[in-house]
C-alpha cells in the first residue's frame, strides 16, 4: 500500500511500478511511451495513501459492526433454543406431575 506517482501524474503501487521499470526502464507502463528525461521520477502519492487509509479504517469499523450483529444474532438464536428446550421440559414435568396426582 505504497501509492507512487510518476512524472506524468499516474499513480501505481510501488512494487508494481518498480517491477515495470525494471522490465522497461524509462518507459511508462500505462502509456508505453518514454518518460521525458528518461526517468519516471517517482514520488509518494500521499493523497491516495490517505484515502486508502481512511477507506480501510471505515471498512474495518463496518466489518466490526457486521461481526457484532452476527454475534448478537447467534446469541439470540441460542437463547431462543434454550428457552424452547426449557419450556418443553417444564411442560413435560407438569404433565408427569398431573399424571402422578
Amino acid at each position: 500500500r505504497e501509492p507512487m506517482m510518476d512524472v506524468c501524474g499516474h499513480t501505481f503501487e510501488r512494487a508494481a511500478i518498480e517491477a515495470a521499470l525494471r522490465e522497461k526502464p524509462g518507459v511508462s507502463p500505462l502509456t508505453n511511451e518514454k518518460y521525458s528525461g528518461g526517468d519516471a521520477r517517482l514520488t509518494p502519492n500521499r493523497t491516495v495513501k490517505d484515502v486508502i487509509h481512511e477507506y480501510l479504517k471505515k471498512e474495518g469499523k463496518h466489518r466490526e459492526g457486521e461481526a457484532a450483529i452476527a454475534k448478537a444474532d447467534t446469541e439470540f438464536r441460542e437463547a431462543a433454543q434454550r428457552t424452547a428446550s426449557a419450556r418443553a421440559l417444564a411442560e413435560e414435568a407438569a404433565s408427569k406431575y398431573k399424571q402422578a396426582q
